[in-house]
């Protein structure tokens, strides 16, 4: 689970930082990523007893994911 977290934050990490005139791999990329980490908050709900600071990590990554998207969509409409 950690490391499909960290592969989530590496991969979003790589997204900010890429070139603007790849816009149309933006979106996509952060969707996707949005349904990956919502799949492994379903599966981390079914897994009480965990690491607390892996909860803060998705919640940190989640609140990034939300404010990139929104950002994208405002830039675009």
């Amino acid at each position: 689970m950690k490391e499909k977290l960290k592969n989530i934050s590496d991969t979003l990490e790589q997204t900010k930082n890429s070139n603007e005139n790849e816009s149309y791999k933006y979106f996509p990329t952060l969707i996707s990523l949005q349904l990956q980490l919502n799949e492994l908050k379903k599966s981390r709900s079914q897994i009480p007893i965990l690491d607390e600071s892996l909860d803060k990590n998705i919640s940190e990554i989640s609140s990034i994911l939300d404010s990139e998207i929104l950002n994208f969509r405002t830039k675009n409409e």
